[in-house]
């Protein structure tokens, strides 16, 4: 009976300590971003570089600044590059390395107003989009509008149009969302 009991006893002792929980699996953590720059160098040099930049003060507030400095012509052509910085910490982090390293995980996409077309000029390992790094072309027909820039975290890049940047069925979580009011001049 002790023999039994004994037996019982070690075979229970080794179910419980071989049951031990697995390390939790930390979930990626949404990157802070507290300013959002677009820069847009026009092509041919017969036009200012136009700047675009939201800035907010890390607590997640609408109440962000948005400034635009150079002016956006018709009948132009830009390539344009996004900067994101998380400037609760000093110094400021650059959240762009983090994006691009992780652009399996990440792509931007772009709601524009008539007659402003972006296109990408990134892509990931997977040989789907980005949007850090963009081309802008802006046609006579273009008078203003609002620009979109929208940063999801895990869209489905292979969802139907969302390599050409249709959002309607990339899913994912939304980073960032920005909106920038455009002016035209000829």
């Amino acid at each position: 009976m002790k023999l039994k009991t004994l037996v019982i006893a070690t075979f229970v002792g080794l179910l419980i300590t071989s049951c031990k929980k697995d390390d939790p699996i930390i979930p990626n953590e949404e990157e802070v971003i507290t300013t959002v720059i677009y820069t847009l160098t026009p092509v041919v040099e017969s036009g200012d570089t136009v700047v675009l930049m939201y800035k907010n003060d890390g607590n997640n507030s609408d109440d962000g600044v948005y400034t635009q400095t150079g002016i956006i012509k018709k009948n132009a052509e830009y390539t344009a590059e996004l900067t994101l910085l998380n400037e609760t910490l000093s110094p400021a982090e650059d959240v762009t390395e983090e994006v691009k390293e992780e652009g399996v995980e990440h792509q931007f996409f772009f709601t524009t107003p008539t007659g402003l077309n972006i296109t990408y000029a990134d892509k990931d390992e997977n040989d789907h989009p980005i949007g850090i790094e963009s081309n802008v072309s802006v046609l006579s027909t273009f008078a203003g509008g609002d620009l979109t820039i929208i940063l999801r975290h895990e869209p489905n890049k292979s969802a139907e149009n969302v390599s050409n940047g249709d959002i309607t069925n990339a899913g994912g979580g939304t980073d960032v969302e920005v909106t920038f009011t455009l002016n035209a001049q000829d």
